[in-house]
């Protein structure tokens, strides 16, 4: 299985940040293979973060460092994934078009399918490529979190003096 996030030489640091601790691991490549480096955690008070929500960013955050330097974690980039009420994840099937029309059609028309206020949300989209021949149609996931969310993450990483390189939803985490 090809890891498409993992092709450069400094690997990203895989963070996950859930209700009741958080997680580190860190991968190494050898050859065609990777295994892992470091692997550690830290229990979070009760209410740190819930729903996906950082209700205490300062505390998440301080965890997140001392497991960093607790564990010799030198890397600085970061990926994490985002769950629980601001995140919205959708399969629509749609006439098949190319990369440009899709974006295009997918901005123009996403409020119908997003129950959020368009500007209120970060949002992407792959198509899924599932029209084969004849068909003209195609499925496409589309993806949206609300930007309060993400960048209270985003902040509460730089904080502490890392980078999101990477941000994915739980449910394709681990694809």
């Amino acid at each position: 299985m090809k890891l498409p996030f993992l092709s450069s030489e400094q690997l990203v640091v895989g963070v996950d940040i859930g209700s009741h601790a958080v997680k580190v691991c860190q991968l190494k490549r050898s050859d065609k293979a990777y295994s892992v480096v470091t692997l550690g955690s830290a229990i979070l008070p009760e209410g740190a973060v819930d729903d996906g929500t950082l209700n205490e960013p300062e505390i998440v955050g301080t965890a997140i460092a001392n497991l960093f330097s607790n564990l010799k974690i030198k890397a600085k980039k970061v990926g994490f994934s985002i769950s629980g009420y601001s995140v919205i994840v959708k399969k629509v099937n749609l006439a098949v078009m190319d990369e440009s029309q899709l974006e295009e059609h997918i901005m123009a028309e996403a409020e119908q399918y997003i129950p959020f206020d368009i500007d209120d949300v970060y949002l992407d989209f792959q198509d899924l490529k599932t029209g084969t021949g004849e068909q003209e149609r195609t499925d496409v996931m589309l993806v949206a979190a609300k930007k309060e969310i993400v960048d209270d993450y985003l902040e509460m990483l730089e904080n502490i003096g890392l980078q999101a390189t990477i941000v994915d939803v739980d449910g394709f985490a681990l694809e």
